[in-house]
């Protein structure tokens, strides 16, 4: 068995200009203005701590923004996603692994499904650091790669390995961190980094 675990953001799925465009947006209706090199230094790594902290919005107003920007993303910007699929095998399992919430991903790949008629929702499964129910440490914190082999490897022999993908110092320290801990379980790794 092989089992491949994929960062979405800028790895899976190319999602930078769309998450702008939908953040600018958003934030216009707030007079905040940006360029995407601000938005790719001071928001892009962690919107919930750059609404927190450096424009110093509520819960509720950062809950509203985000809402709006998903809406757009979703409805407006979706077509600015340029996605990288990789070659499917049916033999192998895929794990999206992301600090991105997961409702907000199964929504791009159904999104996705039903604009190209296939069936990428139910080849990947998602753990998101969070979601309507469950908050989870973000990358660099190994606790999402942990989740996921707890959820989706119950037993790995010799002969599987373990494919990990990601394009971030942060996804590689998560993902460094989680084969550290777990080097005992997972004989057979490889750390792919997505330039």
């Amino acid at each position: 068995m092989v089992y491949r675990f994929y960062d979405f953001d800028e790895t899976l799925a190319l999602t930078k200009t769309a998450l702008y465009r939908a953040y600018k947006k958003a934030l216009a209706e707030y007079d905040i203005t940006f360029d995407i090199d601000y938005f790719t230094d001071f928001i892009y790594v962690d919107a919930t701590k750059y609404l927190k902290e450096t424009c110093n919005f509520s819960e509720a107003e950062i809950a509203e923004i985000k809402s709006m920007k998903e809406a757009y993303y979703l409805d407006d910007f979706f077509d600015d996603i340029v996605w990288n699929w990789p070659d499917i095998s049916l033999m192998d399992t895929y794990v999206i692994v992301t600090n991105t919430r997961k409702e907000l991903v199964e929504k791009l790949l159904q999104e996705y499904d039903m604009r190209n008629m296939t069936n990428m929702a139910g080849v990947f499964k998602v753990i998101g650091a969070y979601s309507s129910n469950v908050t989870y440490k973000r990358k660099p914190d190994p606790e999402l790669y942990e989740v996921a082999f707890q959820t989706y490897i119950q037993r790995m022999r010799k002969t599987d390995e373990l494919h990990i993908y990601e394009d971030s110092p942060e996804g590689l320290l998560a993902a460094a961190s989680f084969l550290n801990a777990f080097k005992k379980r997972i004989s057979k790794f490889y750390l792919h980094h997505i330039i």
